[in-house]
C-alpha cells in the first residue's frame, strides 16, 4: 500500500533489456496497460558498473521508466528510453500507438505529452479499435 491506497504490481521483461524480470506499478489496465519502473544507478535500463561503455552515464539518484503492453503482449515496450532526454517519448508514444491515427495526432499537436501518459491511455483503451 502506498498513503492508503492499493498498488498492483506484475513482474515483465522490457524490449531490449535481456530475460531479467522488472517489477512494474501498474498504472493503467486495459487493452494497454501502463506500467512504470524505478531502477537506481542505471543507463537505459542497464546497471551501471566500472566497466560500463556508456557515454553518457545516468544521472544519479533514481530514474523512472513508462511501459506499455498490449494485451497478448509477453513484454513490455519502454516509452522513454533514457530519462536524461525526453525528446524521444514522442516518436515512441506515435510509433506504438499508430494503429490509431487520432492518437497520433494528439502526440503530434503536443495535446498528449510524457506528464499525461495516462490519459493517453485511458483514451486509446476508450476510443481506438483493437490492432491485433
Amino acid at each position: 500500500m502506498e498513503k492508503g491506497k492499493v498498488v498492483t504490481y506484475d513482474f515483465l521483461k522490457v524490449y531490449g533489456e535481456g530475460e531479467a524480470f522488472r517489477a512494474m506499478r501498474l498504472l493503467e489496465k486495459g487493452k494497454v496497460s501502463l506500467y512504470e519502473y524505478k531502477s537506481k544507478g542505471t543507463s537505459n535500463g542497464v546497471p551501471l558498473n566500472s566497466n560500463s561503455l556508456s557515454p553518457m552515464p545516468a544521472p544519479p539518484g533514481q530514474s523512472t521508466y513508462i511501459c506499455v503492453v498490449r494485451e497478448g503482449e509477453e513484454m513490455a515496450t519502454k516509452l522513454n528510453r533514457n530519462p536524461a532526454f525526453s525528446n524521444n517519448f514522442n516518436d515512441a508514444a506515435m510509433y506504438y500507438f499508430r494503429d490509431c491515427p487520432e492518437l497520433v495526432e494528439k502526440f503530434k499537436t503536443r495535446k498528449y505529452k510524457k506528464a499525461n501518459i495516462k490519459e493517453a491511455v485511458i483514451y486509446y483503451n476508450e476510443t481506438c479499435e483493437k490492432s491485433k
